[in-house]
């Protein structure tokens, strides 16, 4: 994928198509800006798809120990959640 910057910037999610498009599984795409929208997302939607049976893939710059949102730039240290 191409930022808005002209870099590219890698991303899994081409992956995660092709696997669609050949039947293999369905994906959902989520993006979280901020520590409130990823505890949403974790809590809320992650569980309920979780009752279906699926596997949760997580991506995300970051440090060891850390996430760091876009375009907030806001820090979530991964012990805390």
């Amino acid at each position: 994928m191409i930022g808005a910057d002209g870099k590219i910037e890698p991303t899994v999610e081409p992956m995660l198509e092709l696997l669609q498009r050949t039947g293999y599984w369905d994906y959902l795409h989520r993006t979280c800006a901020t520590s409130a929208e990823l505890k949403y997302r974790l809590e809320e939607e992650w569980n309920e798809v979780c009752e279906k049976g699926s596997v949760l893939y997580f991506c995300s710059h970051g440090a060891p120990d850390q996430v760091w949102l876009r375009p907030s730039d806001e820090v979530i240290g991964l012990v805390t959640m």
